[in-house]
């Protein structure tokens, strides 16, 4: 798919919306759980700024959100987005998951990262598929 038959509104909406997403879900859906599941010490914990993060974390959104866009066939509706969503997003899922048996993470810590990179692309994948060209 060239670039010319890319929505950016839809896919900037959606990033946006991910990141408001991100915000509630390590916020007060599970942020409380997803720090006692960390084992990151505490004074390292304290060093991050989450300010600096939101920037890198937009563009690697936008990167999402342009992958789906140009994965969904032209025609597609809200419920194509969904599977199709569903689909790419089992994958990064999996990804946390893998990664989380092999450095030892928790497994609450692993379904809430892995569960919130579903939920992106399923976001993706209902945006791109309701708002076309």
């Amino acid at each position: 798919m060239d670039q010319s038959s890319m929505n950016f509104w839809a896919i900037l909406t959606g990033t946006i919306l991910c990141l408001g997403a991100g915000f509630l879900w390590y916020g007060p859906l599970f942020g409380i759980v997803r720090q006692k599941s960390d084992r990151t010490p505490k004074e390292v914990r304290k060093r991050y700024r989450t300010e600096l993060l939101i920037g890198p974390a937009f563009i690697l959104l936008f990167m999402i959100g342009m992958i789906v866009a140009a994965l969904l066939p032209a025609g597609s509706d809200w419920s194509d987005g969904v599977l199709l969503g569903a689909i790419l997003g089992l994958g990064p899922a999996a990804g946390v998951g893998l990664n989380a048996i092999f450095s030892k993470g928790s497994f609450p810590h692993f379904l809430i990262d892995g569960g919130y990179l579903f939920i992106v692309f399923v976001i993706f994948g209902i945006i791109t598929g309701v708002w076309h060209v």
